[in-house]
């Protein structure tokens, strides 16, 4: 969905339920426990441009080995695979933010944005 803001009195973006447009059912597979959905359906920004801000409330609990042989000067690394559960990577393709839109402040579409860390390593595999 795309529209031009100045034919429709400069509106830039559209508060829309997310159960009134298609969502990816995004799990995450390594999941350690609990339910792997998402299961509360929270309101979905739609940008004229067609991009869409769909923010679900999570707690994700992965299992990550610890490998503690130089403790304390260690660093541990975890991953956490997500992915959608019936479409493949053609059709959903999730991606870390750019460096660039990685700040403190408001997004474009007015949210408060805090980014602790931005680091994401991509992994492809299609079927």
């Amino acid at each position: 969905m795309t529209w031009d803001p100045s034919k429709y009195g400069g509106i830039t973006t559209l508060h829309i339920p997310s159960d009134q447009i298609w969502r990816p059912d995004l799990v995450l597979y390594n999941n350690a426990a609990g339910d792997p959905d998402i299961t509360v359906f929270t309101g979905a920004l739609v940008a004229y441009d067609g991009s869409v801000l769909w923010q679900p409330p999570a707690i994700y609990k992965s299992f990550c080995p610890i490998d503690v042989t130089w403790f304390p000067y260690d660093s541990q690394s975890c991953e956490m695979k997500f992915g959608a559960w019936s479409y493949t990577g053609y059709y959903v393709d999730l991606k870390q933010l750019p460096q660039g839109q990685a700040v403190n402040g408001t997004d474009k579409y007015g949210q408060d944005v805090e980014t602790m860390e931005n680091g994401m390593d991509l992994s492809f595999f299609y079927r």
